[in-house]
Parts: C-alpha cells; structure tokens; sequence
C-alpha cells in the first residue's frame, strides 16, 4: 500500500525521481560519446512507461489487501512470524564491526520504553578491554549518570538505576576500547511516565460474530487512546492481534477489545477451544498535533487468562468491509489493469 500510494503520488504531483549515476565531466578522464538526438516520446508512450511499474505493484498488492479484507481490521490473523507484533516493546541491537574478519560489539536494552523509575538494563558483547556507560538527555547531551564496567565471563551487563525527573527521550552511550580501536555505540530509548495504566480486564461476552473483553483503564492524560494485544491459545500459539481506539477523559475509563469469529475458524480442530490468553498490552496515546510524539502506558494486568469461553457460541456471520475498504480494493484493482 505505501508504494502504490507513493507512487501514485509521485506522478500526480509531477515529480519524479530517477535512479541514476552522474559524470562529473570536468574532472574525469572518461570520455562520453557524442550525443544523438532522440526522437520525442508521445504523452500517451510516457504515461505508459510510467504506468507499468505501478501496475505490476498494484497487481501484487490486489490479492493481499483482499484476503486482509476478509477478516475486521480489528482483529487480524496473528502468526509466529509476526515478531514485531508479539514483541511490541522490543530493543534491537546496535552492532558495529571491529576490524575485516567479522568480529563486532553488540549493545542491546532489556527494552525501548521504560516508565520511571525503572532500572534500565543493558547487555554489551564481544572483544572488549574496557568500557564505560553514559545515560544522557538525546536533545542536549546532558550527562545524567555514568559508570565504569567490567566484564563477567567476557559479558558485560548490567542494571543502572533510573529517577523519576530524567527526561523523557533519554540515550545510552557506551565508550569501549577493543583491541583494535576506540569504539561508541549510542542507543537511543524512551523514559516517560504512563499516559494510563490498564487496571482491569473483565470476562469475554459474546456480541454476534464477535469475542469481546472490556478493559478498564486509569487514564491520567485523555486523549484519544489506541489501545492493542494478543490473544493466543492455551499453548500460546498466536490467534489474533486485536485493536480498538477511542476518546477517553481522565479517570476510570472503559474501552473494548474484540476477537472476530473468522480469526477462531480458520482451522477446524478450532472450533473445539475453550481456553485461550489475552496479553502482550500496547496502551498508546495518539499524537493530536503535528510534531507531537505518542505517548505509552503500562499494565498492572500481564496476562489474563481465558478458562471457559465457547466460540461455537459465536454467530458465523462473514466479516463485510466497509465502503471505505471497498473503495480501496476497487482503486488497486484499477491501478492493476
């Protein structure tokens, strides 16, 4: 969708940009051949040359987007694949290499969204002498706190205690010497207080085709709120990422959950469960302006557990997209022509 979308837009604003090698003619020793004049190309022949790579994106894109279709946007197939979705909170590693046979350091964070005042954890690899920690403010460089490591077992890590007035975005430098060179390794990471806390999540009820779970939530920042998590089976195999978003004022606030009928029936054997798990909560307060970050909340709820629902209780009912969606399959299936 973001290359046929960036691509349709590139063309209606007139803009193109080509990918292309320059000579710079006057200090070069390559000579170019003299230049021949070429005969103009038709509107029509431009249009069609442009049009061909969208197309061929666009015909690529239709069948995906519709088998997106059959199922609600708010309760999409969940798979082992989706790593991102079921690690919502994860820190990818800053590697850098060291010398031309491969060896390389490697920092990672136990996550990338603390709340004060947590401890921030750190893991820092491979061939290092020495190394030093710096917890500094990203928009001016201030020092907030730093110490001086060694190694257990070749391994450096360890916990650095955090205060509830650091800053919100927050950066971890590590100045380490290996044996060939002086090597920094910079992660960045967010330390902010929770926008709400997810405080309850009540016991499933049944509404026509859908599972549904009310989730109570201290909002301590309204605004309007997208709040997600997972539901697995009883093996934590993933079934459904599921996602609502809504208004909220401050306090106590209710917003709902739903895991569609067609995420449960994909697989016969399905239709027997009876116990599954709801976890892995994202609670974000959307940015209202332009420039303004999103905010996260926590969780006092970790997993809530599901002993005793009958999905065979749920109504059959096909999910029918909206005209919205419809809309949007219909302008692919024109851009694939």
């Amino acid at each position: 969708m973001a290359l046929v979308g960036y691509v349709w837009l590139d063309q209606n604003t007139g803009v193109t940009t080509p990918n292309v090698s320059t000579v710079d003619t006057q200090n070069s020793d390559i000579t170019l051949p003299p230049k021949v004049a070429q005969p103009a190309l038709k509107t029509t022949e431009i249009i069609n040359k442009q049009a061909l790579p969208l197309a061929q994106a666009a015909q690529n894109i239709v069948p995906m987007y519709a088998h997106t279709l059959t199922f609600p946007p708010y309760s999409q197939p969940l798979s082992h694949n989706d790593f991102t979705l079921l690690n919502p909170n994860h820190f990818y590693p800053i590697k850098m290499p060291t010398n031309d046979t491969g060896s390389e350091i490697s920092l990672a964070l136990s996550k990338y969204r603390y709340h004060p005042p947590e401890t921030i954890e750190y893991l820092l690899t491979g061939d290092i002498t020495t190394a030093q920690i710096i917890i500094s403010e990203q928009a001016s460089s201030t020092v907030l706190s730093q110490v001086q490591v060694t190694p257990v077992n070749g391994v450096y890590s360890g916990k650095i205690a955090g205060k509830s007035n650091w800053p919100a975005s927050l950066s971890l430098t590590v100045k380490a010497q290996t044996p060939e060179d002086k090597v920094n390794l910079v992660a960045n990471f967010q330390y902010q207080a929770p926008s709400a806390t997810l405080v309850k999540v009540h016991p499933p009820y049944t509404k026509h085709a859908d599972m549904v779970f009310d989730l109570t939530l201290d909002v301590h920042q309204k605004g309007i709120y997208r709040v997600r998590a997972n539901l697995l089976d009883q093996d934590n195999n993933p079934i459904s990422h599921l996602v609502s978003k809504a208004r909220l004022k401050d306090g106590l606030q209710t917003i709902k959950l739903a895991a569609h009928q067609s995420v449960f029936f994909q697989q016969s054997s399905a239709s027997t469960a009876t116990q599954f798990i709801l976890t892995q909560f994202v609670i974000e307060k959307m940015s209202s302006l332009p420039g303004e970050k999103a905010q996260f909340g926590d969780s006092k709820v970790k997993q809530y557990d599901i002993n005793d629902f009958y999905i065979d209780g749920l109504d059959r009912q096909d999910y029918q997209p909206s005209a919205h969606e419809k809309q949007k399959l219909a302008f692919l299936k024109s851009l694939a022509e």
